[in-house]
């Protein structure tokens, strides 16, 4: 009698589901408590079929899952986390096996979709220049220290390439140059002048450790003279270089007048202390 009334109301149910599914929720708007404790003892029975019977509905009906997920995410703003949180808490082999697996996809799939991914990173640039500039600028507020110790790691490790893009720039922007210098001379009045007397006490220490007593000062003298007409009457800055330096790498010269010669300004900076061979 038991088996046919069983098979009796599997029939009915197969056969008018819309009737059930209106009882059903009748019931639980009539009898919520009721209806939570009838399905918790039916979770404590059956462990393994709420998970197993989301699944097939989820792999059966994607989009209609991911709206109700979205609708039960509005409806309960908090309990997402909370879930997630646990389950990372509970079961932190899996998290971790499962973070390794989806980095090593992501690296597989960046790497065979690069030139896709390099393109519609610059189209997404072009077309949000202000957030992408605001978003660099808070980075590099948030960031300072690390983005010093990668550029100077950078600088480090690329010294002969930095030393040679600076020089290439420095000759191709003399007059951005003299910018730069006095408006760092005007924000900097204080260490510029310090500065400014530290090497001036440090070159005539070495200039009078390598004038020997022979040396002509008259001569010496006209030289540094002629630097200073130079400049006033061809509008052009002329400096006394000294032809072998007095501080080179591999030879130092003397502060006497056959190793003195004057020249503009920006040839005496491009020859620094290297011999005229050297440049």
């Amino acid at each position: 009698m038991a088996s046919k009334s069983a098979e009796y109301q599997k029939m009915y149910r197969e056969k008018y589901p819309e009737r059930i599914a209106a009882y059903h929720k009748r019931y639980h708007e009539k009898h919520p408590e009721k209806s939570a404790e009838s399905y918790r003892k039916y979770l404590e029975k059956h462990p393994g079929r709420k998970a197993e019977s989301r699944k097939k509905f989820t792999e059966a009906h994607p989009e209609r899952a991911a709206e109700y997920q979205k609708r039960y995410e509005a409806k309960h703003p908090g309990v997402g986390a909370e879930k997630a949180k646990r389950y990372r808490e509970r079961h932190p082999d899996r998290v971790k096996e499962s973070r390794i697996a989806g980095k090593e996809n992501m690296d597989a799939w960046r790497a065979a979709n690069r030139d896709s991914i390099n393109a519609r990173n610059k189209e997404w640039v072009a077309k949000n220049k202000d957030k992408v500039r605001e978003m660099s600028k808070r980075y590099a507020s948030a960031n300072q220290e690390k983005i010093k110790a990668r550029n100077k790691k950078r600088r480090d490790d690329n010294k002969p390439q930095y030393r040679e893009s600076a020089r290439n720039w420095r000759r191709s922007n003399p007059e951005k140059c003299k910018e730069l210098a006095a408006s760092w001379k005007e924000k900097n009045r204080e260490r510029y002048l310090a500065r400014s007397a530290f090497y001036t006490a440090e070159r005539r220490f070495q200039e009078r450790q390598a004038t020997p007593k022979w040396a002509n000062k008259f001569f010496m003298k006209e030289i540094y003279h002629l630097a200073k007409l130079r400049t006033r009457y061809l509008g052009i800055p002329h400096e006394v270089d000294h032809i072998i330096p007095l501080k080179g790498k591999n030879v130092c010269g003397l502060h006497v007048e056959h190793n003195l010669r004057v020249i503009p300004w920006i040839e005496n900076i491009k020859k620094s202390n290297k011999l005229m061979e050297q440049i």
